[in-house]
């Protein structure tokens, strides 16, 4: 098949909802050279876990302390809150050289907290597979498009094996393909299970 060579433009679905995360959760990749199979990032962790790791462990009703308990030594802020309204405090671990995982905690007026959401940064490279195809980007466009948007279990069928996860939040998880030829496209899922955000470059 003739494989697409465009960036992806970023397109926002109408399907975005405000529930409890469903469905959706992050699975082991059978991979070689992605997801849990990494052995440079398991390895040179400093942490009491990797990225893949901390992510998957990770929950929106964790706080800092759970958080730092967790990986297992303090975060270096980043953002400090504000008192008085609405805010958030966000801060970053290094786990490698190459990869790190920020949380971010938002607080109420009172100061009391809310939710936190936790994002990993990272490499594509360091999650490329060989399975990873998107020669059938046409067929995940239209469906994502479409009124009853595209899972990630279908988006995984179409792809040709599991997503990365690379962020979580109370509303919705992103995960990431990389293939081995450079390509790669993150997908947002609302707490449907459905997709509500997509870009990259195939």
């Amino acid at each position: 098949m003739k494989r697409n060579k465009f960036l992806v433009s970023v397109v926002s679905l109408a399907l975005c909802g405000a529930m409890v995360l469903s469905g959706c959760s992050s699975k082991k990749s059978d991979s070689k050279k992605g997801g849990k199979k990494n052995a440079k990032v398991e390895e040179d962790s400093k942490g009491k876990v990797d990225m893949f790791e901390a992510l998957e462990k990770f929950s929106p009703d964790m706080q800092y302390d759970d958080v730092e308990k967790m990986i297992g030594f303090a975060g270096t802020c980043t953002h400090p809150k504000e008192d008085g309204k609405f805010s958030h405090e966000s801060y970053e671990w290094e786990l490698t050289s190459d990869t790190s995982v920020q949380a971010t905690f938002y607080i109420d007026e009172e100061g009391k907290f809310v939710s936190s959401s936790m994002t990993a940064d990272f490499y594509s490279k360091l999650i490329r597979d060989d399975d990873v195809d998107f020669s059938d980007l046409d067929k995940f466009e239209k469906k994502a498009k479409s009124d009853e948007g595209i899972t990630y279990e279908e988006c995984c069928k179409i792809f040709g094996a599991e997503g990365v996860l690379k962020e979580v939040s109370d509303t919705s998880k992103k995960y990431e393909w990389a293939a081995e030829d450079g390509g790669w496209m993150d997908v947002t899922f609302n707490s449907r299970g459905i997709a509500s955000f997509y870009n990259g470059m195939t």
